[in-house]
This record gives structure tokens, C-alpha cells and sequence, in this order.
């Protein structure tokens, strides 16, 4: 669901007409949809401040901020969870965002919800018109939007995840070229996950497994937003958190073999006879190659110790096999499912080879439409007809094709408990230059003007103070610019130094769309090791307290600053000694024009 609290119906109506589409998904095969309400924000968000100092704010009628150009407007053309879709083109800075909601409705009542949610957005919208031409205010509409979300969106802190399968993305985007949306969760300023998707001109569908967003709390975030700010126009039919509805009857071809390892893939218990009695089940392999060669994929679904179960597979030299194994003690019946939202999949084209009756039973009470073998039938799978694929070169390379993507995926689960880790394995680049072009000039002063939650002075200054500051020989003004494997983040940030006997970070704002990313750490210390060089060996910096900027003082506790003078308006903080500085070697840094020496 969208917030359609605003939008310009006049405006939108300038927009070139789409023929429109079926979507990929049918409603009908959905058992339940996430209760979540799409809002359209601002990555550089300030609230309030901003609406009085960002240059970028421009006014709707009910004095919020355009972030998209015309709001949320129904485009009948196409269709997907609803009978028409959501058309919407991005601003500068625009992202839209929800909260994770655990209630899952199935997709006729999300329907009917939808309806009267419409019609409450359309009250709040006239009221806020009215209220507009009596006295300007936004106090009054907030309070009406929060009353009708009370309504629809109960949140808990604490909750039992829902068994949703999986995020659906499916859009059709009017854009001449392709580019890049970022999906990003976090909770409590911590990243939960991130992902890229290319979109191309047309239609767009993309399935990521539920299990990618470590999701357990109904505060967790989770926005999209084009790559570098890019203005585009994008038309959602799904944009949900689901549950597939099981498909009774089998597909007619199979197109991926689930295997169980003990007494199937090798004769043995692993867990009772150990790793040099089990022995490789030759009927297995030779049935486990023909398929391979048809192009059908293979995976693992067993109830095993992983590191010990698949040291046994690269012993055996078939570890190569087997895409996304599943070697945990979890039910085998949801190992598949989340396996077939993982590779995009129907579960209807799936079988499994168990030598177990009891779990057979179990995945057959769960998943009736997927095909069940013993593994005394192993060696007749390849004459069955639901196996009689044809082979063409796109079929002899589908599984290495899967082996590359599991390596791009395997950075999230890989570092899932050591969070820089996962920040390296981003490898995430940065850039420091001084601003000299009119693009980089505009972008340090727009930054400079938001006081958010990264800005340490909160100084707002005025354009020709903002010039003075660049062009003085007593401070060094820098500003940076950030990408990783999945994209650019473009111009995220500005720093000034006054250059006294100790000196002294006078600004530094940061973008929120790069927190969390430890840029900061790598930012100071390129810094410490410039004034190294230029002879100094401490340095300040005078943090003003504001209402917003909690984010920013539990950075410098995280870096060697100590506190030595400190109140309930400001900081200062001190690196008593620049040899303390360390490189944490998460973030590359270079600087424009001194790439060599100082890259690091």
C-alpha cells in the first residue's frame, strides 16, 4: 500500500501515456501480502530545519516537501496486487520507505483495506487543502495521518515472524536507459541488509528470499532509492513482502533435484559413523551428472552439521554441484521453500531424493506439488519424462550461471555475524577532493545547509560566507564522494579545518545515505595522516549538541577523540596524539589529486 495523502493529478496528467502490461505475479497465486505503507521521504532528511534551510525543499500544499514530483497516482494501465498500479518519478534525494509490518493479510482483504485507506488519504488531502487557504500549517494533517496509520499499521516492538516467503519488485520503468535501485533495511542505525537491482527499460521482476533481511522487529526500515540521486520515472505493481500460495499439481518438467546426503548422496550416518566411513554413493553421482548435463540443477536439503557434512562433498570432489546447499536441522519443507525463493523458482518444479520416508511425508503434507523419490529410484530418474529436457548450450551452462550468483549473494549471509566484514566485503571506495567545480561547490553548500544527523557545528552559513570559506588560505575544505560493488553514492559529504596551533574540524556533514559505513573513520584518519605530514600532531574538533546529531557524538566516542571540555550545548573533543589514529582498511580513500601517494 502507498501513502496517497498528496498528490498533483494536473501535474501527473503531462506524463506520456504507458500501453501498460500483465504482471508476473497473479494475486491469486499469493496467500498473504505484508500489511506495509510506502511513504515517499527525503535521503537527506531533516525535518524540521530542513524546510526552512535545504534548497532543494519545495512546498506542497499542505507544506510538506515534493519528493516525488507528483506524489502516488493510480495508473490503471497496469496491474498487479491491486487492479491498477502506483506511478511516481523520483526527485533529487527522493527515496521511498516503510516500517516492516509482521501482518500478513491475504491479498483480497489487503484489497479492501487499500480502498478505505484511498479514501482516508483523500479526506486528510481536502482538509490539508482547506486548513492551507485558512492558516498554513502541517500540524494538522500529521495528525490526521497518524490516526488513520494507528488504524492499519499496529506495530510491536517484539514479534513472531510471520512465514512470509518472500520481497517481490516488479516495475516497468518508462526510462530510455538502464540504472540501478538500492533496497536497503536497517534497525537502530544498524545495516540489516542491501541490495541493487539493474532496471531496464520495461517491465522489471526481482524475488528475494525473506530470510536476506534478518528482519525481527517492526522498527526495522526498509527504503528504495535510485542510484546517485538520478530522476526517473518508475510504475510498481508489486512492491510486498509475500507468501506463495502452494500449487497442487506438479509442473510438467523438473528443473531442480533436491538431494539428502545420509544413505542417498553417501552410504552412511554421518553423525554416527564419521567422516572416513561414509562412502560416495556412485549411482548418485552418475544420475546427478546426466541431469547436470540437461541443464536440471541440483541442490542439498539435509539434517546435518554444514562444515562438517560439506568437507565430505569437497572430499569427494561434488561439492561443485550442488547450488545453495541447505545443511541445517530445520524442517526440509521450509529449507525448499525458501530455496525456491532464492533461485526464482516454482516449488511445482521441484523433486526430492530421500531415502527417509518420514521426511518425505513431512515435505509431502507441506509441499504437495513437489515430486518425491527414494533413493531406490535414483538410478531410473534420468528415463522418467518429467526429466526428458532438451540440451542447449543455455542448459549445459545453467548451473555455473547459478554458481557466479551465489557468489555475488554469498557476501550477506557470509559476514552476517561480523558486521565489518560485511562493510569490506562492500568494498566501498572513497574520494577526497577540494570542491573546484560548480556541480561540487553546490553540493558541499547544500550539504553544509541541512542540519541532520551527521553535522557537527550545525552552523548554517549564508552563500557568500560559504565562498569565503572555500576560497580562505587558513582552512582546508574538502568534500567526498563514496561507491561500492552495488553502486555510486555520489557527493556525500564536506569538511572544513582551520589550520591554528592545534587544528581543528570547524564543519563536517555527512550524508545519512552512507551512515553506518564507518566512512567517518576512514575520513579522519586520511585527515590525521595529512596533518602528520604538514607537522602537527593533535587535532580538535567542537561539536555543537543538537536535537539531531545523537548519531554523529557516538561516532567520536567510537574514534580516539577525548573529551576535554564539554556542556549541555557543545563538545570538544581532542586526538591528543595522530599516531593513534588507525586504519581500520574497510574503506579505500584516495585523494583526486595525490592518488598515489596517499591511496591506502
Amino acid at each position: 500500500m502507498f501513502d496517497m495523502t498528496w498528490k498533483n493529478v494536473r501535474q501527473y496528467s503531462n506524463e506520456k501515456y504507458l500501453q501498460g502490461g500483465k504482471t508476473q505475479l497473479p494475486p491469486e497465486n499469493v496467500e498473504s501480502v505484508a500489511l506495509l505503507q510506502w511513504e515517499e521521504h527525503c535521503l537527506e532528511c531533516a525535518y524540521p530545519t530542513c524546510y526552512q534551510t535545504c534548497l532543494k525543499y519545495k512546498p506542497r500544499l499542505d507544506l510538506e516537501c515534493v519528493r516525488m514530483k507528483y506524489g502516488f497516482v493510480e495508473n490503471t494501465a497496469f496491474s498487479g496486487l491491486f487492479s491498477d498500479s502506483v506511478d511516481c518519478r523520483f526527485e533529487p534525494w527522493a527515496k521511498i520507505e516503510c516500517f516492516f509490518n509482521p501482518i500478513g493479510l491475504s491479498p483480497k482483504k489487503i484489497r479492501r483495506l487499500e480502498r478505505i485507506s484511498r479514501g482516508l488519504s483523500r479526506l486528510v488531502l481536502w482538509l490539508g487543502i482547506k486548513i492551507h487557504f485558512i492558516s498554513p500549517t502541517l500540524k494538522l494533517t500529521r495528525a490526521l495521518k497518524k490516526i488513520r496509520d494507528k488504524l492499519f499499521f499496529r506495530n510491536k516492538n517484539k514479534i513472531n515472524l510471520p512465514k512470509f516467503d518472500a520481497f517481490v519488485l516488479e516495475c516497468y520503468s518508462p526510462e530510455t536507459e538502464p540504472f540501478k535501485l538500492h533496497l536497503q533495511c536497517d534497525y537502530e542505525e544498524k545495516l540489516l541488509s542491501l541490495r541493487s537491482f539493474q532496471i531496464v527499460p520495461g517491465f522489471n521482476y526481482y524475488v528475494i528470499p525473506f530470510s536476506e533481511f534478518k528482519l525481527s522487529h517492526t522498527k526495522a526500515r526498509i527504503f528504495l532509492f535510485p542510484e546517485n540521486d538520478r530522476p526517473c520515472r518508475l510504475v510498481f505493481t508489486w512492491l510486498d513482502f509475500v507468501r506463495f500460495k502452494p500449487t497442487i499439481q506438479a509442473a510438467e518438467k523438473v528443473k531442480c533435484v533436491v538431494w539428502d546426503l545420509d544413505n542417498t548422496i553417501w552410504q552412511g550416518v554421518l553423525i554416527e559413523d564419521g567422516a572416513d566411513c561414509v562412502r560416495l554413493n556412485q549411482q548418485a553421482i552418475d544420475t546427478i551428472r546426466q541431469l547436470d548435463q540437461r541443464g536440471v540443477v541440483h541442490t542439498i536439503v539435509s539434517k546435518n552439521t554444514y562444515q562438517e557434512a560439506w568437507a565430505v562433498l569437497e572430499k569427494f570432489g561434488i561439492s561443485e554441484y550442488f547450488i545453495y546447499p541447505a545443511i541445517n536441522w530445520g524442517a526440509k519443507s521450509e529449507n525448499i521453500k525458501e530455496l525456491a525463493a532464492r533461485i526464482n523458482l516454482g516449488l511445482d518444479s521441484f523433486a526430492v531424493v530421500d531415502d527417509s520416508p518420514h521426511e518425505r511425508a513431512e515435505i509431502a503434507f507441506s509441499l504437495p506439488m513437489v515430486r518425491l523419490y527414494s533413493d531406490k529410484q535414483m538410478a531410473v530418474l534420468p528415463s522418467l519424462p518429467e526429466f526428458d529436457i532438451p540440451v542447449t548450450e543455455m542448459s549445459v551452462k545453467r548451473r555455473q550461471s547459478y554458481m557466479t550468483q551465489m557468489k555475488r549473494e554469498e557476501i550477506q549471509t557470509k559476514f552476517s555475524d561480523d558486521y565489518e566484514a560485511f562493510l569490506r566485503s562492500l568494498e566501498i571506495k572513497m574520494e577526497i577532493f577540494k570542491p573546484e567545480k560548480e556541480a561540487e561547490i553546490k553540493r558541499g553548500y547544500e550539504l553544509l545547509q541541512r542540519s541532520n544527523q551527521l553535522n557537527l557545528s550545525t552552523r548554517l552559513y549564508s552563500l557568500d560566507e560559504y565562498n569565503d570559506l572555500l576560497s580562505s588560505d587558513e582552512i582546508l575544505c574538502y568534500a567526498f564522494r563514496c561507491w561500492d560493488k552495488f553502486g555510486d553514492y555520489g557527493i556525500v559529504g564536506f569538511i572544513s579545518i582551520a589550520l591554528e596551533d592545534i587544528p581543528r574540524i570547524q564543519d563536517l556533514v555527512i550524508s545519512c545515505r552512507i551512515a553506518q559505513k564507518h566512512v567517518e573513520h576512514a575520513l579522519i584518519y586520511w585527515i590525521s595522516q595529512k596533518l602528520k605530514q604538514e607537522g602537527y600532531r593533535n587535532l580538535l574538533a567542537h561539536l555543537i549538541i543538537s536535537k539531531r546529531n545523537g548519531p554523529l557524538v557516538a561516532v567520536f566516542q567510537d574514534l580516539p577523540f577525548i573529551v576535554i571540555e564539554e556542556n549541555n550545548k557543545s563538545i570538544l573533543y581532542k586526538i591528543p596524539d595522530l599516531d593513534q589514529v588507525e586504519n581500520e582498511h574497510i574503506i579505500t580513500t584516495t585523494f583526486k589529486e595525490l592518488i598515489d601517494e596517499n591511496h591506502h
